[in-house]
């Protein structure tokens, strides 16, 4: 802990020095060095924490990001910061803002589900329905790297914790056809006001046999393909971290089939830790390479 300490508003010039590529290293989105993502990684040094975030394969920080592009162990690493963290200087950290004004701001814009709107037409087009929790905002201000970009209609979902405290609120930017907005990141998770681990988007009723997927859509194709109830954690971190509720005797894990073997991976993860909490468990993976449950309702 005190070589994390240490680092703290650091770690831009240790993984420079470490040879992590610039690439990897600014707070735009582009390629993950770790999935091969091509425009859901950035590098967000949070609080001078070195922190980054990837769509597919989920969170980390300065000393994460350090392990994954040298393969050094913990132990090891941290020895190797200590060798040089006397030479770097510190950045000037920028102060944490509080995320509750902005989302009371989209709470206050949210409009009547019950009309067509672009959220139906975006769901209808994926042969899906809105569920219970689906909400629609007609105009959500767009950021990209700080600056404001525009507006567009939106699909709104409540990432609740494992208790069920709402937390965040989960958008997909579209355009008035019910398209995906042309923007470089149309699915966003605001920032939360709690940690989102063991969390999910709680898109149905809970229930005594209950589904767990990464996106949305996913679960929304799971319901479709299998009947059972399922929620969304996001991405593939947020699925191995997930808790769901003591009632729930039954869960069905619904991986994604990915090249990289990260959906895999995170569903299995999660089946061994529920398994050893008493959960009766459950995995299903598509067939084909490439493909998530969603795929598996188009296909």
């Amino acid at each position: 802990m005190k070589t994390i300490e240490a680092a703290n508003g650091k770690w831009l010039g240790i993984l420079k020095h470490f040879g992590v590529d610039e690439q990897f290293l600014r707070n735009q989105h582009g390629p993950c060095p770790s999935c091969g993502g091509k425009d859901r990684y950035r590098w967000d040094d949070k609080d001078g924490t070195g922190s980054y975030y990837c769509g597919g394969c989920g969170a980390g920080r300065g000393m994460d990001l350090l392990m994954l592009w040298t393969g050094m162990d913990f132990k090891t690493a941290a020895a190797a910061v200590d060798d040089v963290i006397g030479n770097i200087e510190r950045e000037d950290v920028k102060p944490k803002r509080d995320p509750v004004d902005r989302l009371r701001k989209i709470a206050t814009g949210l409009a009547d589900m019950a009309s067509i709107n672009p959220v139906r037409l975006y769901l209808n087009s994926r042969d899906f329905s809105p569920t219970r929790t689906t909400q629609y905002h007609p105009g959500l201000a767009y950021y990209e790297d700080g600056k404001y970009v525009g507006k567009y209609p939106a699909m709104i979902h409540v990432f609740e914790s494992a208790t069920g405290s709402p937390l965040t609120y989960h958008v997909t930017y579209l355009t008035t056809k019910g398209e995906k907005a042309p923007v470089q990141s149309a699915k966003k998770v605001m920032p939360p006001v709690g940690p989102l681990a063991g969390g999910a988007i709680r898109l149905h009723p809970c229930s005594d046999v209950l589904g767990i997927a990464e996106g949305i859509e996913t679960a929304l194709g799971a319901l479709k393909r299998t009947g059972v109830p399922t929620w969304a954690a996001y991405s593939a971190t947020l699925l191995e971290q997930f808790q769901p509720p003591e009632t729930v005797k039954k869960i069905v894990i619904f991986g994604d089939n990915d090249e990289s073997f990260t959906g895999q991976k995170s569903a299995f993860v999660l089946a061994h830790r529920l398994k050893r909490e008493g959960f009766d468990v459950e995995v299903r993976i598509p067939d084909c390479v490439g493909t998530d449950w969603a795929d598996e309702v188009s296909a």
